[in-house]
């Protein structure tokens, strides 16, 4: 692993709350159920190609979980494989409605030297 996607991981590892980001009242199932995302690991992408992936675990909250990513569609799962370097925005969302964001970066390879 490169030191940059050592940083990265490390960085990446803290996950948003939505108890974190926004006002609760004390009544709030948001409140007793709190929840996280973490990014477990990071698979860098091959030179401009999709084969990179983002292991993640959810912490908390109350199941069933639903996803989005990149703010797209709210599907029952999410893995996240075959990806292409980039940025990626996770969205966690539980049976309260309450909510979790956690955002990960896949690396390439293209610039490494051997």
């Amino acid at each position: 692993m490169t030191k940059s996607l050592i940083l990265s991981l490390f960085l990446l590892s803290i996950g948003f709350s939505a108890c974190d980001r926004e006002t609760i009242d004390a009544q709030s199932p948001c409140r007793a159920t709190a929840f996280s995302v973490e990014i477990d690991s990071i698979i860098e992408a091959q030179c401009n190609q999709s084969s990179g992936a983002i292991n993640y675990s959810v912490n908390g909250g109350t199941p069933p979980y639903e996803y989005s990513l990149n703010d797209g569609d709210i599907v029952d799962e999410l893995i996240l494989e075959n990806l292409s370097a980039g940025d990626y925005r996770i969205t966690v969302y539980d049976q309260n409605e309450c909510s979790t964001i956690v955002s990960a970066t896949v690396p390439d390879n293209c610039n490494l030297t051997p």
